[in-house]
């Protein structure tokens, strides 16, 4: 939405005719409609604003940024304060609805994350203990995991255990026993 509000100046000038344009969450004014390309004179972030209705002037509103700054505005009219009352309320109800959208996602991203960091850290347990046991006992080692392993036990990701891997694994473990030749 665009067009011109009052905006307080100071006490000399008083109440001053302003282009204003609310674009992406973002309150811009400038000196005037033509002058909107050349770079605005102030703006503030409508989510980070307290919209305030004055209570005695019925085409005033008020946006302050908590400790920073204040912007005191007037329109033409009670129907047009009204129409920049809706169009700032809904601006800052949909950045309110984005940034919601956003931190659920990514909580839950970093819920996931911090769940395959454990599958990791758990793998990298039981590597670790079964290279620990093939650098104490080769023979006994693999012998061991072959009996902890139920013969319906597969891997996701490989598939189901067959005898034939079986043999290659105990193959390969005791081809690297054999001292060079």
């Amino acid at each position: 939405m665009e067009g011109t509000l009052y905006k307080w100046t100071n006490y000399l000038s008083g109440w001053q005719p302003r282009w204003f344009v609310l674009d992406g969450g973002t309150l811009s004014y400038y000196d005037s409609q033509g002058e909107a390309g050349r770079g605005c004179k102030g703006h503030l972030q409508i989510s980070a604003c307290e919209i305030q209705v004055h209570p005695s002037d019925s085409r005033r509103v008020d946006l302050a940024v908590p400790g920073q700054q204040c912007f005191y505005l007037r329109a033409f009219n009670t129907a047009e304060r009204q129409k920049w009352l809706v169009a700032m309320g809904t601006a800052k109800a949909c950045l309110t609805d984005n940034r919601t959208k956003m931190e659920k996602e990514l909580q839950e991203n970093a819920e996931a994350l911090k769940a395959k960091m454990a599958e990791l850290r758990l793998y990298g347990d039981l590597l670790c203990e079964l290279v620990g046991r093939i650098r104490e006992e080769p023979s006994t080692a693999v012998q061991v995991s072959h009996q902890q392993r139920e013969p319906w036990s597969h891997s996701p990701t490989l598939g189901p255990w067959t005898e034939e891997e079986d043999d290659e694994e105990q193959v390969e473990v005791q081809s690297s026993e054999d001292p060079p030749s």
